[in-house]
């Protein structure tokens, strides 16, 4: 992963980049017809720069809620903190807000607005995200018989 070079503690002649390691355990459940569903993260971060290396520890959790408006439209809301687990503990926090629809039952397209924030700054930005998420499962019961 090379870091955002528009984010103003990354110069362009110092660019970060990193290689993760991550574990996740998430949790789904559905109350009336919100979806809610708990991002469990925990990522080691191998951390390059041009004359300089590290090991880091971070910790993740996001919540998130999708609200179904129509069969095809529906508003998701997430919430996610970073936690260091050395030096200063907080990481980020990102909050994210977005209208989706569903084009098919396993394919969506999201128009949203994520506010990133940092100990000393945040950022704006307009996202547009294409979601797939295939149901394997058929899959791997034919390869089972």
């Amino acid at each position: 992963i090379e870091t955002d070079p528009t984010f103003e503690t990354f110069p362009n002649e110092n660019r970060l980049f990193e290689n993760r390691i991550f574990e996740q355990f998430i949790l789904k459940n559905k109350v009336w017809k919100l979806l809610f569903e708990h991002r469990f993260r925990f990522e080691q971060r191998f951390l390059h720069e041009q004359n300089f290396s590290d090991f880091e520890n971070r910790a993740r959790y996001r919540i998130q809620l999708t609200l179904p408006l129509t069969k095809i439209l529906f508003l998701n809301f997430y919430d996610e903190i970073f936690l260091n687990l050395q030096n200063e503990p907080f990481g980020q926090n990102r909050l994210y807000i977005a209208l989706g629809i569903f084009l098919m039952d396993d394919l969506s397209i999201q128009l949203g607005y994520l506010k990133n924030h940092f100990s000393s700054v945040n950022y704006d930005r307009l996202q547009i995200g294409v979601f797939y998420n295939p149901d394997l499962r058929p899959l791997l019961r034919k390869k089972s018989k």
